[in-house]
């Protein structure tokens, strides 16, 4: 499969959020996504939580993976400067629809980032967060990432699964 690489649009929101919550879901309940409506997103994920804006200090900018072919929507990276440090960039999201892992969706947006990162913010160095599961970890360690730090609990503390989960803080030098 191809995969481009293209600048986000209003229009993509929709896609952007269904491929976000599917994969939250997986990850907090163990369990197939439903199919997302957009109140549903728009709930979980704001209006606005994607798009870059005027007011955004921190250059937030998103950018989405689609098939070459069918020009589908199959993933997406938000990041922007990282608050408060001065030569580094922070991945907010990279999610990749959930049946298309592993084929090479990730890597490329992971690399687009980085290279935008490098380049906007003169950054000398990526953080991001990352939820304490094996198959994201390996990703991001098999990336350049290492583990700088943890945090003990992500989610509402009525999820059992939440409770367990660590998140794990990593960085990149570039």
């Amino acid at each position: 499969m191809q995969i481009k690489i293209r600048r986000f649009r209003p229009s993509d929101a929709e896609e952007c959020g269904k491929i976000a919550v599917e994969n939250v879901i997986r990850l907090f309940f163990d369990v197939q996504a439903p199919v997302a409506t957009w109140d549903y997103i728009e709930h979980y994920f704001p209006s606005g939580f994607l798009e870059s804006s005027k007011e955004n200090k921190r250059g937030r900018e998103v950018w989405v993976a689609q098939n070459a072919k069918t020009k589908k929507i199959i993933g997406y990276v938000r990041f922007e400067k990282a608050k408060g440090k001065r030569y580094s960039g922070h991945i907010g999201n990279l999610f990749v629809k959930y049946g298309l892992r592993g084929k090479g969706v990730g890597k490329k947006l992971i690399k687009h980032a980085e290279e935008r990162i490098k380049k906007k913010f003169n950054a000398n160095k990526i953080q991001l967060f990352s939820v304490c599961i094996k198959p994201s970890l390996s990703f991001y360690k098999n990336q350049g990432y290492t583990t700088i730090g943890k945090i003990k609990r992500v989610g509402p503390k009525s999820l059992k699964k939440c409770e367990k989960t660590l998140a794990i803080k990593m960085e990149k030098k570039i």
